[in-house]
């Protein structure tokens, strides 16, 4: 899409054709595929109309009480907006969400979706029109002083809505560059983990250097934090949080790291006659450390189980036998009386386990999901609250920000499953250990 609007580039996973013009011209309405639910059903005050495949006239959709994610809104606004200024979106407003159900789609017209309440409510368009100015404005002074360096680098409203904003930009890379530039290459405040634009305008008393941050008085609990955050910002030395607060991460004799792979199938574009899939897990892959032999993770023992046939049978393939391989190393752990621990790093890991057993149920082998909620409960760690713990100098608490702080770098600049897909060799069900959102399997 970049006749008519070269300001911008959009890619909707779908376009659905929603009615025609004056000269019977088809119109279009965004649609993007999400592996979380379409909407939000305990939102009683607004509606969607839903439709199911394929009938996907959102006109004639059953309407029920929810409303899509305000991410899922700003990225389908971006969508809309870019189909007006060519000429080709549905009159309504239309836009919709695939959920992980797949097998409905959510619609709502975003011009009358609005977010915030009393002042502060705002609709979706509105806002992210103010929004994409804002951009362009940071991209047209980047811009100039590339001529003229004496220009001050601007303040920039960054992170705009979690998900969607910055992290999709195409000109992620200038914004970023801008913002370490302000006030003499000390650095704009929004570059700090959670220092939003509003939490920053909210808390830090007008400040948006992180410098002067580094030396403020008079904060609030929130602001404190942030000057922490700026401290290390600047010297490159993580710290805690709460010094009040012991680093408590337990060790056991034996430590296991886990990281699964999952496809999210539908992202993939749909060929003429085939169907839309399903999120499945493709690959699982396991560190295992013996404390008692060696301290050091680089002599942990790694390996990985997978599957790239997208099949059902496959995915509870590799989920099944990973389950076996972590119970029958805790039974091990147990006969010769270590501790065992077993490593993740969010929520993730444990939301497949439990989607493992409902899936799977009745199949021989897999186990309920009370035996794998008491499985959890006893062995898994979640690293990711402890790492919250720890003020380091990045913008956020991932992998790919934090990994490179311990020195590890993967071989492709945006990693991910295709990249993992085109590094398999062919004729083999094997992964490349450098390619991929893995830690290095």
């Amino acid at each position: 899409m970049g006749v008519g609007d070269f300001s911008r580039a959009s890619k909707p996973d779908l376009l659905i054709r929603v009615g025609q013009d004056v000269l019977n011209q088809p119109l279009w309405a965004p649609v993007d595929i999400k592996s979380h639910s379409a909407y939000d059903s305990k939102n009683r005050s607004n509606s969607v109309k839903v439709t199911s495949w394929p009938n996907n006239d959102p006109v004639i959709g059953t309407q029920e009480s929810g409303r899509i994610s305000r991410e899922d809104a700003f990225q389908l606004g971006h969508y809309l907006t870019h189909l007006r200024n060519l000429g080709l979106a549905n009159v309504q407003g239309w836009a919709g969400i695939i959920g992980r159900e797949y097998e409905e789609c959510a619609w709502t017209m975003l011009d009358g979706v609005i977010y915030g309440t009393g002042a502060n409510a705002e609709t979706v368009i509105s806002a992210y029109t103010k929004a994409f100015a804002d951009a362009v404005q940071i991209i047209g002074i980047a811009q100039a002083r590339n001529i003229d360096s004496s220009i001050e680098p601007p303040t920039i409203p960054q992170k705009f809505t979690g998900k969607f904003g910055c992290s999709t930009c195409d000109f992620i890379d200038v914004c970023e560059a801008e913002m370490n530039a302000y006030d003499g290459d000390s650095g704009h405040v929004t570059l700090l983990a959670t220092v939003t634009p509003d939490k920053a305008v909210a808390n830090l008393n007008g400040i948006q250097s992180i410098s002067v941050l580094s030396t403020a008085s008079g904060l609030n609990d929130f602001g404190s934090m942030a000057k922490i955050r700026s401290q290390v910002w600047l010297d490159h030395i993580p710290r805690l949080l709460d010094l009040n607060s012991a680093f408590d991460l337990p060790e056991f004799n034996i430590e296991i790291d886990i990281d699964l792979e999952n496809s999210q199938e539908a992202l993939q574009e749909i060929a003429e006659g085939e169907e839309l899939g399903r999120d499945q897990v493709y690959l699982y892959g396991y560190g295992v450390l013996d404390r008692e032999i060696s301290q050091d993770w680089n002599d942990a023992e790694f390996d990985s189980i997978s599957d790239y046939t997208n099949t059902e049978e496959g995915e509870m393939g590799v989920l099944l036998s990973m389950w076996q391989k972590l119970v029958s190393l805790a039974d091990s752990a147990e006969l010769l009386n270590k501790t065992l621990g077993i490593f993740h790093y969010s929520p993730h890991e444990k939301s497949w386990w439990r989607k493992f057993a409902s899936r799977y149920e009745n199949e021989q082998g897999v186990p309920s999901l009370e035996d794998i909620n008491n499985f959890m409960d006893r062995y898994f760690i979640d690293l990711l609250p402890y790492v919250r713990k720890i003020s380091f100098p990045t913008m956020d608490y991932s992998i790919k920000s934090l990994a490179p702080l311990a020195g590890f770098h993967w071989s492709a600049k945006d990693a991910g499953w295709r990249a993992i897909i085109v590094e398999i060799q062919p004729g083999y069900i094997s992964i490349s250990r450098n390619a991929g959102e893995s830690r290095g399997y």
